[in-house]
């Protein structure tokens, strides 16, 4: 996305970047606008997190 921005001559100066927790995608985008913020979307962490904790067991059932 950025080598196809740059090839059709976008400017872009982003102060604030927001992404999902990707490493390649916070890497190209801090590399590429390095004066920029990035983050990640609290969304997709929490989303993540969940998972994980199911993923190993923590999650404890309910019982009503």
């Amino acid at each position: 996305m950025l080598n196809k921005a740059r090839r059709m001559n976008i400017l872009a100066s982003p102060d604030r970047i927001l992404l999902t927790f990707e490493g390649v995608g916070i890497n190209a985008f801090r590399s590429a606008f390095p004066s920029a913020t990035v983050t990640g979307c609290y969304f997709y962490l929490t989303q993540n997190v969940i998972r994980k904790v199911n993923e190993i067991g923590m999650k404890k059932t309910r019982k009503d």
